[in-house]
């Protein structure tokens, strides 16, 4: 196995042309030696292909594409296309990754064999966030602050802004999925990260938590809102019926009292997204995730 295997950054944008050049940039001052970055402009309309590719001209290792169909699980897969290397790692356009980022993740795939790595979301605050956000890890979990501690350990799904994986992983996944139904596309929160996860394990493959392999997701201040907050947890329950993934109401109620009253107020919260899928599904509407 080679020491430094070639490695394919694959950066999905849909107009938020000044953070993912922020976020390319991040990668072009990362310290891992060979990799290529492919960002891919998702329906967008603000400029942000001709901006990377101005980008591009100035670093070789900057490449940009067009993916016209809009969806997260498109651009990703698109991505994947345009690559050219055997492990493919992904992060967000709202996302910065310190220079030790790509590092860190090869080197915990290399000591795991697994077929993905992940690490942390650490979160870069636009403006101070209020008091309550920031003493509960609980509602900052809803935000997608995900960590699973200081040690490394297999997990069953990871956040599809912070990941490696092996070619050969996503082919027996078929990649990420794409969903599509009659409501609306902000519907599913993790979706398609969770689902690919079941896919992989199904195929036998590990996933591995590496903790030293963090990111910092930007949160602005329209999203350290209670109101904000609770629809996102509304979604989440809907998300569970989407990718087959629900728990029983009295399984979601038991855990969210053993948490503490932050998680009873996402508790409720979750309910009735639970609740709205699951009518949904029952009158025709949802069509389930491609898990």
């Amino acid at each position: 196995m080679a020491s430094n295997p070639f490695v394919s950054v694959v950066v999905p944008t849909h107009n938020r042309c000044a953070d993912v050049v922020e976020a390319a940039r991040s990668l072009l001052a990362q310290d891992y030696p060979d990799f290529e970055v492919v960002v891919v402009a998702n329906n967008c309309s603000d400029g942000t292909s001709e901006t990377m590719q101005r980008l591009a001209a100035e670093d070789h290792r900057l490449r940009c594409v067009a993916e016209p169909t809009p969806g997260l699980g498109h651009a990703r897969n698109r991505g994947c296309q345009e690559a050219c290397a055997q492990l493919l790692a992904f992060l967000d356009d709202d996302e910065l990754a310190p220079p030790q980022w790509l590092s860190s993740l090869v080197r915990a795939w290399q000591e795991t064999g697994g077929g993905g790595v992940g690490g942390p979301y650490q979160p870069l605050w636009e403006t101070p966030p209020p008091r309550w956000l920031e003493r509960s890890r609980c509602l900052q979990e809803t935000l997608s602050f995900m960590d699973f501690g200081a040690t490394r350990r297999p997990v069953e799904w990871l956040l599809g802004g912070n990941a490696l994986y092996t070619r050969k992983a996503l082919q027996d996944a078929s990649y990420f999925g794409t969903y599509s139904s009659l409501t609306s596309k902000r519907s599913l929160v993790g979706g398609g990260d969770i689902a690919l996860g079941m896919r992989l394990n199904r195929a036998g493959h590990e996933i591995w938590f590496e903790p030293q392999a963090a990111v910092l997701h930007k949160v602005p201040g329209s999203r350290m809102r209670l109101s904000y907050i609770v629809r996102r947890a509304f979604w989440a329950g809907y998300t569970d019926v989407v990718i087959g993934r629900e728990w029983k109401l009295g399984q979601k109620a038991t855990k969210a009292l053993s948490r503490g009253p932050d998680a009873v107020l996402l508790g409720l919260s979750i309910l009735p997204g639970t609740l709205y899928g699951r009518m949904m599904a029952r009158l025709g509407y949802l069509r389930p995730l491609d898990a």
